[in-house]
C-alpha cells in the first residue's frame, strides 16, 4: 500500500543532536522516562510502505514553512493555561540564546472559553512561546469520549475566534487513537480517519493558516483489538477509508518514548524507543534528517500527582519542602543550558486607521502636525523586538514627510491603539498622492498602505457679520471660537458700527472642511453657526445676538445698557 503525502519544499533549519539531548536529559534521578512529542514538517514526498510513488501537488495553503526562518525547536508540554506554567516554560525553552520556543497544550471540548484562552494566548505572545494545541474531547471514567457529530465545526469556530501568537496555527487532532482508551474503549481507524478528514476540512475552510497535525500514535501498541491496534495496521485502514488522508496533513507528530513502562535506554533504537520517530520515518521511506524537526516538546513540565508525576520536570512540592531541594530535576537544568536558536516565526503585522487622515486640502506654505491613531489588529506586539515605524512611501519628498518611529517605551499589543504624529509641509500648489506604510524591523506590514489625496489651496478668509437688538452701533470687541475635530481656537474680532469685521485671513483653517463658529460678546448669549469654508472670502452671518439678562441681574449698569431705551 502506498500513501502519497503533500509535496513541499525541502526544509533547512538548525541541527540538534537528539542523542546528546536525550542522553543528558535522561538523568539517574527519581524518574523513569519521558515522552517526546516531535513535530516534523513533511518533506518533498512521503513514501508509505512497499514502493515508490510520484506525489502530486496539493492545493496551495497559507501556512508557512516553520523552518524557512530561524527556528528554536526546543519546547515543553504544559498542563495548566496559567502564568505559573508558561513562565517556567519560557525560562526553559528560551534560555541560552533561544527565543520563540514551543509549548504543547491540551484544550478539552468542554473548555471552549474564548476569554480564558485568548488571555492565555496573549500571555504566550508576550513570553515568545508558540502553542501546539492538541484538541481533545473529555474523559469519561478511564476513557476519552469519541468526538460527537459536528464537533469539528465547533472546533473550527472556536479556534478561529482566537488571535494566535503566530501565523501558523498548529493543531494536533486528538491523541493516540490506536489505543482504545483514547477512543471510547475501542480502536476504530475508520472513525478516526473520518474525524481527521472532517476536522481538516472544517479548519482549512475557516482559515488556511491552520497547520494541521495528526494525533501522535502509540508505536508500541500490539495488534490486539479492540483495545489496541499496531500503528501501521491502523494507518493502512485509515488510508483505505479516506484515500490520501495523509496527503492532507501539514506536518507529522511522533510520540517517541520508550515502552513498555515508559522506561528504556537513551541509546535505544527503533519502534518503542525514544527514537520511534526514526522508525516511523524509515517506514515512510525517508532518511531522517534532524533539520526537519520543527519542535521537540518533552512530556511534561509540571505534574504533581499520579499518574504523570514521574514524568514531571518539576519535583513534587512535598519533596521540595521536606528536603529543601531545588524545584526542578537536574534534566531541567541540562535542557536550560543547551544552546538554542533565537526563533523568528512568521506573525501577522496588521493595523487599521481608526482616527485621523491626511487632510484632503491644505493651505500653501503651511506646516501641519497631523495625529493618526492606529489599532494593532495583527499578531505581533509592536516594538517588542525591533522598531515600528510609519513611513510615507508616496508623497514623502513633495510634502516633506519624514518617517515617524514609535518611541521604544511604547509597547503596543494586539487590540491596543497608538497615535503617530505626521509632520507635513504644504508647497505652493499641486495635488499629491500620499501613501503611508507601517514597518516592523524594516519589513512592511501585511496590511495595505493607507492612501490619501491632498490638494494645496489658497487660504480661507473670514468676514464676520452680527447685530445687537435695539442698537444702532454694533461696534466693539467680540470673541470668535472655531471648533472641529481638527482644530479648537479662539480669536478676537472687532466689528465696526455696521457690525462687520475686516477680512481675516485664517491660514489655520482647512478649505472644504466644516467648522463650528461661535460668536460671543459680554452680556449677550453666544451664537453658533456651522459652515463649510472654501478658499477665498467666506461670510459668517450670525444675525442678531440676544441679550443675556440673567447674567446682569446683579449688575444694574450693564443691565441698563441692554434695554431698548439705553441707546
Amino acid at each position: 500500500m502506498r500513501f502519497p503525502l503533500k509535496k513541499t519544499q525541502t526544509l533547512i533549519g538548525s541541527n540538534i543532536s537528539m542523542r546528546s539531548t536525550v542522553t543528558r536529559i535522561k538523568d539517574e534521578s527519581q524518574w523513569g522516562g519521558f515522552r517526546l512529542q516531535v513535530l516534523v514538517y513533511s518533506v518533498i514526498t512521503f513514501l508509505f510502505f512497499l514502493f515508490t510513488v510520484t506525489c502530486t501537488l496539493s492545493p496551495a495553503y497559507a501556512i508557512v514553512d516553520p523552518l524557512a526562518s530561524p527556528n528554536n525547536k526546543f519546547g515543553i508540554h504544559i498542563i495548566a493555561p496559567t502564568p505559573d506554567e508558561s513562565s517556567p516554560a519560557a525560562s526553559l525553552v528560551n534560555s541560552s540564546g533561544g527565543d520563540w520556543g514551543y509549548v504543547t497544550l491540551l484544550i478539552e471540548g468542554k473548555d471552549k472559553n474564548r476569554d480564558k484562552w485568548q488571555t492565555f494566548f496573549d500571555d504566550l505572545r508576550r513570553r515568545h512561546l508558540i502553542p501546539l494545541v492538541r484538541i481533545a474531547t473529555q474523559p469519561e471514567g478511564d476513557l476519552w469520549k469519541r468526538p460527537s457529530e459536528g464537533e469539528e465545526q465547533a472546533w473550527a469556530d472556536f479556534l478561529d475566534s482566537l488571535n494566535w501568537p503566530t501565523k501558523n496555527r498548529y493543531v494536533i487532532v486528538y491523541n493516540e487513537p490506536n489505543q482504545g482508551q483514547e477512543w471510547a474503549g475501542q480502536v476504530d481507524p475508520v472513525s478516526y480517519a473520518q474525524t481527521l478528514d472532517k476536522t481538516i476540512t472544517a479548519l482549512k475552510n475557516k482559515n488556511p493558516d491552520f497547520f494541521i497535525l495528526n494525533a501522535g500514535f502509540d508505536a508500541s501498541a500490539p495488534p490486539k483489538p479492540p483495545l489496541y491496534l499496531d500503528e501501521w495496521s491502523f494507518m493502512k485502514q485509515m488510508e483505505k477509508e479516506v484515500p490520501g488522508i495523509f496527503n492532507k496533513l501539514d506536518g507529522w507528530v511522533s510520540h517517541s518514548y520508550p515502552n513498555p513502562g515508559f522506561a528504556g535506554s537513551p541509546e535505544g533504537q527503533g519502534k518503542g524507543s525514544i527514537r520511534t520517530w526514526a522508525w516511523e520515518l524509515q517506514k515512510l521511506r525517508e532518511a531522517w534528517n534532524d533539520s526537519r524537526i520543527a519542535a521537540v516538546t518533552p512530556f511534561l513540565l509540571d505534574y504533581q500527582q499520579f499518574p504523570f508525576d514521574h514524568f514531571s520536570f518539576k519535583k513534587v512540592k512535598d519533596v521540595i519542602q521536606a528536603l529543601k531541594e531545588p524545584a526542578f530535576y537536574p534534566h531541567y537544568d541540562t535542557v536550560l543550558e543547551l544552546p538554542k536558536t533565537p526563533g523568528r516565526p512568521d506573525q501577522e503585522n496588521k493595523a487599521i486607521l481608526i482616527k485621523g487622515e491626511i487632510y484632503r486640502s491644505i493651505v500653501s506654505g503651511e506646516d501641519y502636525i497631523i495625529p493618526l491613531t492606529f489599532k494593532n489588529t495583527g499578531q505581533s506586539i509592536w516594538n517588542d523586538s525591533g522598531g515600528t515605524t510609519l513611513v510615507a512611501i508616496f508623497g514623502q519628498t513633495e510634502l516633506g514627510i519624514i518617517p515617524v518611529e514609535l518611541p521604544s517605551r511604547e509597547i503596543i499589543e494586539p487590540g491596543k491603539e497608538i497615535a503617530f504624529n505626521i509632520n507635513l509641509h504644504a508647497p505652493q500648489s499641486g495635488i499629491f498622492e500620499v501613501s503611508l506604510q507601517l514597518y516592523n524591523n524594516e519589513e512592511p506590514f501585511d496590511s495595505e498602505p493607507f492612501k490619501f489625496v491632498t490638494e494645496v489651496k489658497s487660504p480661507v478668509t473670514l468676514l464676520v457679520n452680527a447685530s445687537l437688538p435695539w442698537k444702532e452701533n454694533f461696534s466693539g470687541e467680540y470673541l470668535l471660537t472655531i471648533a472641529s475635530g481638527i482644530i479648537n481656537t479662539v480669536t478676537k474680532i472687532n466689528l465696526d458700527t455696521r457690525g462687520q469685521s475686516q477680512p481675516v485671513e485664517a491660514r489655520y483653517l482647512l478649505p472644504d472642511y466644516d467648522f463650528n463658529f461661535t460668536l460671543q460678546k459680554p452680556f449677550y448669549k453666544p451664537k453658533t453657526i456651522q459652515a463649510k469654508v472654501a478658499s477665498g472670502i467666506n461670510n459668517l452671518d450670525f444675525g442678531t445676538l440676544d441679550p443675556d439678562f440673567l447674567s446682569v441681574m446683579f449688575n444694574p449698569r450693564e443691565f441698563w445698557k441692554l434695554l431698548p431705551f439705553s441707546n
